[in-house]
């Protein structure tokens, strides 16, 4: 019985580190790249384009879920489309998000970045028919409000008319960004329910395909000869952000579902914004202000309001 206790409570203990990690690992994945990838501002100044990016980036971590992967695992057809669609979502998702990071702060982004919450909610209810409570709206106003309309209005009150322009789009380029991350999250649920396949199979399909979109959209769009790479210096924070911000915090979340179950895990992955916040003071020496206080409140309430529905 004693021995039962110990092992339930270490699962709980682990289950909340693999959590806090996780979270960790997506806030590095949201600040780290910025310096990367320049600011929109200063466009004549050499930078490694968000695709080129996020290209290098899944090409990793495909590698390194191809290796860690059980073999010979059949996906179903319907699955693997799910799979396929996750990894391309996922990727253009990942892409936008850079996009609007060169050009908004990186704790703002971060913020807003977790209104994926809020759409994975309403697209849940758009695919499945699903409605929401009336006990369910206030905290849905709640996370709007700390994710959405806190951090846009007060960056809108606070710059000038060009600098409105431009941090107005990289706002709204995170939201569209969000949305794709919602619906990676749905695609990833349906391919994952009720079947005995590996999470490293599921991220190599995904980390493939999204490496493949990127190299598709780079094949189209770019020129090959201006293409500019991350230097020597920057490989560091490159390495960090994919493996560890990317790969390992996906590994991670699911570790911590498998052993705090899917609410526990939620809760304390969104204090991710809270790690990006701090992050982003002592990485890119931005300063901490009021709102960013008031929105991360508003959306950790948000969340523990909205914990049966999530």
């Amino acid at each position: 019985m004693g021995e039962s206790i110990y092992k339930n409570r270490k699962n709980i203990y682990l289950g909340c580190l693999f959590a806090l990690l996780a979270a960790l690992g997506a806030a590095v994945a949201d600040v780290v790249p910025k310096p990367i990838l320049g600011d929109y501002a200063f466009e004549t100044i050499p930078h490694v384009s968000p695709v080129v990016f996020v290209a290098i980036i899944f090409v990793i971590n495909a590698v390194l879920f191809s290796i860690w992967r059980k073999p010979s695992q059949k996906i179903s057809k319907q699955h693997m489309i799910a799979l396929v669609g996750a990894g391309i979502t996922e990727s253009l998702g990942t892409v936008l998000y850079y996009e609007g990071l060169r050009r908004t702060l990186a704790s703002d982004a971060s913020i807003i970045s977790n209104s994926e919450i809020l759409f994975g909610i309403i697209l849940t209810m758009i695919i499945f028919h699903e409605s929401i409570k009336r006990k369910e709206i206030f905290p849905v106003v709640l996370i709007l409000a700390g994710s959405v309309a806190i951090p846009m209005l007060v960056e809108a009150e606070q710059s000038s008319f060009s600098e409105i322009d431009i941090a107005s789009e990289g706002n709204i380029l995170v939201v569209l960004a969000s949305v794709l991350f919602a619906a990676t999250a749905i695609l990833f649920r349906y391919a994952s329910a009720n079947n005995n396949y590996s999470f490293g199979k599921m991220m190599q399909i995904s980390f493939i395909s999204g490496a493949v979109f990127c190299i598709f959209v780079l094949l189209l769009f770019e020129d090959w000869q201006s293409i500019q790479m991350p230097t020597y210096e920057e490989i560091p924070a490159l390495l960090l952000s994919g493996i560890f911000g990317m790969g390992l915090s996906s590994l991670f979340f699911v570790m911590a579902l498998a052993r705090i179950g899917a609410t526990r895990t939620i809760l304390l992955y969104s204090s991710s914004p809270i790690f990006a916040v701090v992050m982003s003071a002592a990485y890119l020496g931005e300063k901490i202000q009021v709102y960013d206080g008031i929105s991360l409140v508003l959306l950790v309430a948000g969340v523990l309001l909205l914990k049966d529905k999530i």
